[in-house]
């Protein structure tokens, strides 16, 4: 079994009930993705990787962004092709954030609703808009388990580590390779991801209370 096997059950079994939310103290934003979207985002994501940048087995993707709800996205597309994660070094693909060095990425995640640039981007970057006009259906999943994910753990490895429990909560300012192994760790084994960013310890409080993280 493949993450993106483990994600398509688990959107099949658990529907419209949450897998992912972002809250972020400094925007007020709080943002949810159920299991179906999630694995609807991913599966598009996984279509763009493949299609645009042939980002499929052996390849690198480098997450280089602010802690955000597309980084889980965007990890399990770069796993449903078979690529690895990455968080720094060389990469075949480089996300970024437009609120950092948005010339420097090929896929660009946007401040704006939906994740979506409020300013021009380079003429050859793509962006969330590209992933929103992607096919609904991943087909091309390579099956691999024993593919690298992240950080020298295969698939099989990070699946046989599921974290079972309701939710958890992540507290982020960027992402990094805890959160990646966290991504891998719960979504995957059905347990679903609180990411909060610029909270502090008050703040993360009453973010599990309002989350009900237990």
């Amino acid at each position: 079994m493949t993450i993106h096997d483990a994600l398509t059950r688990h959107a099949r079994q658990l529907g419209h009930s949450p897998a992912v939310v972002f809250r972020d103290a400094d925007t007020g934003e709080r943002t949810e993705l159920s299991w179906a979207t999630l694995h609807n985002w991913a599966s598009k994501g996984a279509n763009l990787l493949l299609d645009h940048f042939d980002a499929g087995l052996g390849a690198h993707v480098m997450l280089d962004m602010p802690a955000h709800w597309m980084a889980p996205v965007l990890c399990l597309a770069t796993w449903a092709t078979g690529a690895t994660v990455v968080v720094g070094g060389a990469a075949d693909v480089h996300v970024v954030h437009e609120a950092d060095h948005p010339e420097d990425g090929d896929l660009v995640v946007g401040v704006g609703m939906g994740g979506r640039p409020m300013s021009p981007v380079p003429a050859d970057a793509l962006t969330v808009v590209d992933v929103l006009g992607q096919p609904d259906d991943f087909v091309d999943d390579p099956g691999d388990e024993g593919a690298w994910a992240i950080g020298g753990r295969t698939q099989a490895t990070l699946l046989a580590e599921g974290l079972d429990g309701g939710r958890i909560l992540h507290a982020a300012d960027r992402v990094d390779e805890a959160m990646v192994f966290l991504v891998a760790r719960t979504l995957p084994a059905g347990t679903a991801l609180v990411i909060a960013r610029g909270y502090d310890e008050a703040g993360l409080k009453r973010v599990a209370t309002e989350e009900k993280v237990a």
